[in-house]
């Protein structure tokens, strides 16, 4: 579970959003080299190795509070079957948010020009930063998928922890570290 959270006043403002988690003593040196290698002006010598992708977490408000998650279509090069949100890869030139909201879009056919942002979940092992995005919505909107997904739920948080525990190779590891982040958070509510 790693050896803690870390995230120094003198790290480039990408990475203090939200803390590293590091798994090896190994990587929490590699990582205080990087945040040595500053000019003068406190700006990075270095370019950060990280591809950045995004996901936005739809949330219907209610008595009951839903999210929805999307299964990925056979047509997928990878990973189908999986449970996720609807997201993907932020093009270079493009914003996080921008590209948050237009994946919603595509894939789910639902607008949402601008999500507010929730969390950074960094994958050390595959050198991705996911950034998560909320869409908060208090009527069900219409959901069209894309070719990319073949299914949809909404499911209520709680469900989905124990869906998580019970099936945990079904969903995707980035939505398993927004529900365990959850949790962690106690930001549970339903």
């Amino acid at each position: 579970r790693g050896l803690g959270v870390f995230t120094p006043a003198s790290a480039p403002k990408r990475f203090q959003t939200a803390p590293f988690r590091f798994k090896t003593e190994m990587s929490r040196n590699l990582y205080m080299k990087m945040i040595d290698m500053h000019d003068m002006n406190n700006n990075p010598t270095w370019k950060p190795e990280y591809r950045d992708a995004c996901g936005i977490v739809t949330i219907l408000h209610g008595e009951k509070p839903m999210v929805l998650i999307v299964r990925r279509s056979a047509l997928e090069d990878s990973k189908q079957g999986l449970w996720e949100v609807a997201g993907g890869k932020v093009d270079e030139g493009d914003t996080i948010q921008r590209t948050a909201s237009v994946e919603l879009s595509e894939e789910t056919g639902i607008s949402n020009r601008s999500p507010t942002y929730m969390t950074t979940h960094y994958d050390h092992n595959k050198a991705k930063a996911y950034h998560l995005f909320v869409d908060a919505h208090v009527t069900k909107p219409k959901v069209t998928l894309s070719f990319e997904h073949d299914d949809y739920k909404w499911i209520s948080l709680n469900e989905l922890r124990v869906w998580l525990r019970d099936e945990p190779d079904t969903i995707s590891h980035h939505l398993a570290h927004w529900v365990n982040d959850c949790i962690a958070r106690n930001t549970w509510f339903d």
